[in-house]
């Protein structure tokens, strides 16, 4: 990348994942990130706008009605990095374990979370019950909704060398904080995870449920007698040695 900046920025190795802009309802500096980028960024105090260009906030144009320039729907409004992990109806209450990276999407305006239906409505409008049932009902026991993270969950095969995350966004029951999915689907404290054993191997969602042959084809590459899709969603490819 360019280390040339230009007017109203400076070259940072490791600056900010998500510098502020326009859009940005929080000073996004101020958030807890882990990880940085190197480029070229806006000199204290200044936003980037639009059309690229570093600028006092108050020199940032008004957003247009329902924000028809990025197709954001009423009561919505762009923002560069949190669209992946948004407060709804179900745990606007809590404080979301976001992932640290940044997407740009279409966000609540402030004071709105996303209803069960999708769309952003007034906190004050969520079911009353939403927060204490609907969850306990969609999902099984010691798991929640999210909007978001059901595609990467921790798991016994890797909660100790977590991987970065698909940067995509998709619904499902997730463990609760301190649980990871077992090798039979069901959410348990990492010490009650079983025991790497010799005679069976579990490969998690590499080839379960969308190709159920290929995980019969994996397994015997490596070896094994047998392979079969087992577990949450049938999501586990098992490949068992043993006769």
């Amino acid at each position: 990348e360019s280390r040339i900046a230009r007017p109203n920025e400076h070259y940072e190795f490791c600056g900010s994942v998500c510098p502020n802009t326009c859009f940005d309802e929080v000073d996004v500096n101020k958030l807890d990130y882990d990880c940085c980028k190197e480029g070229c960024f806006c000199n204290k105090g200044l936003v980037r706008r639009p059309d690229g260009k570093c600028v006092l906030r108050e020199e940032c144009p008004l957003p247009s009605g329902n924000e028809k320039a990025h197709g954001c729907p009423e009561h919505e409004h762009w923002n560069l990095c949190e669209a992946h992990c948004q407060k709804n109806c179900t745990n606007y209450k809590e404080t979301l374990p976001c992932t640290k990276q940044c997407e740009a999407g279409c966000v609540c305006d402030r004071g709105y979370v996303r209803g069960l239906n999708g769309k952003c409505i007034l906190k004050e409008k969520c079911p009353m019950e939403t927060a204490r049932t609907d969850r306990k009902r969609a999902c099984p026991p010691r798991e929640h909704i999210s909007r978001c993270m059901g595609h990467c969950q921790m798991t016994c095969e890797s909660y100790l060398k977590p991987k970065p995350c698909p940067r995509k966004c998709q619904k499902g029951c997730v463990c609760d904080g301190g649980l990871v999915r077992g090798p039979r689907g069901r959410c348990i404290m990492p010490s009650k995870c079983p025991a790497k054993s010799d005679t069976e191997e579990t490969v998690y969602n590499s080839f379960c449920p969308d190709n159920p042959n290929g995980c019969l084809e994996y397994c015997k590459s490596r070896g094994a007698k047998h392979g079969q899709c087992q577990g949450y969603q049938r999501a586990e490819c098992i490949c068992i040695n043993r006769s």
